[in-house]
């Protein structure tokens, strides 16, 4: 190949076991467990009959996995994550070192989860990932394009396959080559030289 883009998400990273353990994968932001048929937790009977408790009983559970789930991430690049934050910087580094030896160029999209793009997205809560990311790859001295910038000011929902499945849908992904155009654009006519 002229050029290698690889797709990194924050759910990408390597993670050492104790960080790994700290997830309990209800709603991962990229999946919505809870959610897809396979509930892990139900209400006692002697409640679970009625609606309004199913619904006030989810509304809190989901509000307490989604603050788990974005303290975890958060913390993929922070001390509890050492050991896979350096086994994710060497495998960026070894998939630049095979595609520089393939004459290929490589090229790292740091893709935002979609969540809190609305507006001008101040609610994303990853933006110290991405900065985390780029930073690495400036270090690694590989070619980087972060784009969040690209799905900002779009509704989150308006860009998932599903309400349970936070993959990006069509427009999601049209928007993502839109950005990423010029940069493979400008990576083909360079041809196989690193940055």
């Amino acid at each position: 190949p002229d050029v290698v883009v690889y797709a990194f998400m924050p759910n990408d990273f390597e993670q050492d076991e104790g960080h790994a353990a700290e997830q309990a994968f209800l709603n991962d932001l990229v999946l919505d467990r809870q959610h897809t048929g396979h509930p892990t937790w139900k209400l006692p009977p002697w409640i679970g009959w009625s609606g309004l408790a199913v619904l006030v009983a989810e509304r809190i559970r989901t509000a307490r996995v989604s603050a788990g789930t974005r303290a975890w991430y958060s913390g993929m690049t922070g001390p509890g994550n050492e050991g896979g934050w350096a086994r994710t910087k060497g495998d960026l580094e070894r998939m630049d070192r095979a595609s520089r030896a393939a004459g290929a160029r490589f090229v790292v999209a740091i893709l935002p989860l979609l969540v809190g793009l609305e507006g001008d997205g101040g609610r994303y809560p990853f933006r110290g990932l991405h900065e985390d990311v780029g930073r690495a790859c400036e270090d690694l001295s590989i070619e980087h394009v972060d784009l969040l910038p690209a799905l900002i000011g779009h509704e989150a929902r308006d860009l998932w396959v599903h309400p349970v499945d936070m993959h990006p849908n069509d427009l999601a992904h049209s928007l993502i080559a839109r950005a990423l155009l010029p940069v493979v654009a400008e990576a083909i006519e360079a041809g196989g030289e690193g940055p």
